[in-house]
Protein backbone atom coordinates (compact mmCIF):
# COMPACT_ATOMS: atom_id res chain seq x y z
CA UNK A 1 0.00 0.00 0.00
CA UNK A 2 1.52 3.34 -1.01
CA UNK A 3 1.66 6.39 1.23
CA UNK A 4 -1.34 7.96 -0.50
CA UNK A 5 -3.38 4.74 -0.25
CA UNK A 6 -3.01 4.48 3.53
CA UNK A 7 -6.42 4.95 5.12
CA UNK A 8 -6.42 7.65 7.78
CA UNK A 9 -7.71 6.50 11.15
CA UNK A 10 -7.75 10.03 12.56
CA UNK A 11 -10.54 12.59 12.37
CA UNK A 12 -10.38 14.13 8.91
CA UNK A 13 -9.49 17.78 8.54
CA UNK A 14 -9.83 20.57 8.53
CA UNK A 15 -8.96 21.02 12.16
CA UNK A 16 -9.47 24.52 13.51
CA UNK A 17 -7.92 26.55 16.29
CA UNK A 18 -10.13 28.26 18.87
CA UNK A 19 -9.35 30.23 22.02
CA UNK A 20 -11.43 30.94 25.12
CA UNK A 21 -10.07 33.68 27.31
CA UNK A 22 -11.01 34.03 30.96
CA UNK A 23 -12.96 37.28 31.26
CA UNK A 24 -11.85 37.78 34.86
CA UNK A 25 -8.20 36.82 34.49
CA UNK A 26 -6.44 38.21 31.41
CA UNK A 27 -3.42 35.95 31.82
CA UNK A 28 -5.55 32.82 31.49
CA UNK A 29 -6.76 31.16 28.32
CA UNK A 30 -7.69 27.73 27.00
CA UNK A 31 -6.81 26.79 23.44
CA UNK A 32 -8.83 24.20 21.54
CA UNK A 33 -8.43 22.25 18.33
CA UNK A 34 -11.77 21.25 16.84
CA UNK A 35 -12.51 18.77 14.09
CA UNK A 36 -15.64 17.60 12.29
CA UNK A 37 -17.85 15.35 14.37
CA UNK A 38 -18.14 11.76 13.19
CA UNK A 39 -21.90 12.22 13.05
CA UNK A 40 -21.46 14.90 10.38
CA UNK A 41 -23.12 17.44 12.65
CA UNK A 42 -21.13 20.04 14.49
CA UNK A 43 -17.55 19.82 15.71
CA UNK A 44 -15.67 17.85 18.35
CA UNK A 45 -12.89 19.08 20.58
CA UNK A 46 -9.85 17.07 19.51
CA UNK A 47 -7.31 18.73 21.79
CA UNK A 48 -7.06 21.34 24.49
CA UNK A 49 -3.94 23.12 25.70
CA UNK A 50 -3.68 25.33 28.74
CA UNK A 51 -0.97 27.55 30.10
CA UNK A 52 0.17 26.33 33.49
CA UNK A 53 1.82 28.55 34.66
CA UNK A 54 0.35 31.60 32.86
CA UNK A 55 3.85 32.51 31.67
CA UNK A 56 3.53 29.57 29.24
CA UNK A 57 0.54 31.14 27.46
CA UNK A 58 2.42 31.70 24.17
CA UNK A 59 3.74 28.14 24.17
CA UNK A 60 0.28 26.66 24.84
CA UNK A 61 -1.17 28.71 21.98
CA UNK A 62 1.64 27.66 19.62
CA UNK A 63 1.08 24.00 20.57
CA UNK A 64 -2.63 24.28 19.70
CA UNK A 65 -1.82 25.89 16.33
CA UNK A 66 0.66 23.07 15.56
CA UNK A 67 -1.90 20.42 16.49
CA UNK A 68 -4.53 22.12 14.30
CA UNK A 69 -2.11 22.02 11.35
CA UNK A 70 -1.42 18.28 11.75
CA UNK A 71 -3.75 16.99 8.99
CA UNK A 72 -2.29 19.47 6.49
CA UNK A 73 1.29 18.66 7.50
CA UNK A 74 0.59 14.93 7.15
CA UNK A 75 -0.89 15.50 3.68
CA UNK A 76 2.19 17.49 2.62
CA UNK A 77 4.54 14.78 3.91
CA UNK A 78 2.61 12.13 2.00
CA UNK A 79 2.65 14.25 -1.16
CA UNK A 80 6.41 14.80 -0.79
CA UNK A 81 7.00 11.04 -0.62
CA UNK A 82 4.72 10.47 -3.59
CA UNK A 83 6.71 13.00 -5.64
CA UNK A 84 10.03 11.33 -4.83
CA UNK A 85 8.87 7.71 -4.90
CA UNK A 86 10.27 6.95 -8.37
CA UNK A 87 13.64 8.63 -7.81
CA UNK A 88 14.31 7.91 -4.15
CA UNK A 89 17.43 5.84 -4.91
CA UNK A 90 18.95 8.35 -7.31
CA UNK A 91 18.76 11.55 -5.23
CA UNK A 92 21.52 13.14 -3.19
CA UNK A 93 22.06 12.58 0.54
CA UNK A 94 20.19 15.71 1.67
CA UNK A 95 17.05 14.75 -0.27
CA UNK A 96 17.37 11.14 0.93
CA UNK A 97 17.58 12.42 4.52
CA UNK A 98 14.41 14.48 3.95
CA UNK A 99 12.65 11.40 2.53
CA UNK A 100 13.70 9.35 5.58
CA UNK A 101 12.51 12.13 7.90
CA UNK A 102 9.14 12.33 6.12
CA UNK A 103 8.72 8.55 6.37
CA UNK A 104 9.45 8.66 10.12
CA UNK A 105 7.03 11.57 10.63
CA UNK A 106 4.25 9.75 8.77
CA UNK A 107 4.88 6.54 10.74
CA UNK A 108 4.75 8.56 13.96
CA UNK A 109 1.49 10.26 12.92
CA UNK A 110 -0.02 6.87 12.06
CA UNK A 111 1.10 5.29 15.35
CA UNK A 112 3.61 2.98 13.67
CA UNK A 113 6.74 4.21 15.42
Amino acid sequence: MSVTETKAAHTPGPWTFRVERDATEHSSARFFVDGPAATGRGRWVLAETKALPPSALNEAEANAHLIAAAPDLLAVARRFLEMYDDVRNSVGPSVRAAIDQAERAIANAEGRS
